[in-house]
């Protein structure tokens, strides 16, 4: 059975040091139509790493794991907001998202399953 899926920016594209704009997404069921409803989820992190040009290997130790704001749980929709230090470092990476569903432990679902979706920080010519 496939997972949910996630609808993002082909790659999305930051300077470095800036914290605007937010990275949005939008979760839906395998069908790619109907919004995957995340209002009983405790949370959504993000999770970053950095990606080796040109062999597009991606690290083993994420750069960070944080939280995301849900805006429409029932829509699956929300944003990771940028804090100080995220985007410190120019270059390539790969993220993926970690829905938290309740349990006597939290139960992560990464999504997407089957790939990465794309980060590129430019650097600042300040």
């Amino acid at each position: 059975m496939a997972g949910p899926v996630v609808i993002v920016n082909d790659t999305f594209k930051i300077v470095q040091h800036d914290l605007i704009p937010a990275l949005p997404f939008w979760f839906f069921q395998p069908d790619g139509v109907t919004p995957l409803d995340i209002s009983l989820a405790t949370g959504v992190d993000i999770v970053v790493a950095a990606k080796q040009v040109p062999t597009g290997v991606v690290a083993t130790a994420a750069k960070f794991r944080k939280p995301c704001v849900i805006l429409d749980a029932e829509g699956g929709h929300g944003e990771y907001q940028w804090s100080a230090n995220d985007t410190d470092t120019a270059g390539a990476f790969s993220y993926q998202f970690k829905i938290l569903w309740p349990g006597t432990t939290a139960k992560p679902q990464t999504v997407p399953v089957d790939n990465y979706l794309d980060l590129l920080i430019i650097d600042d010519l300040t």
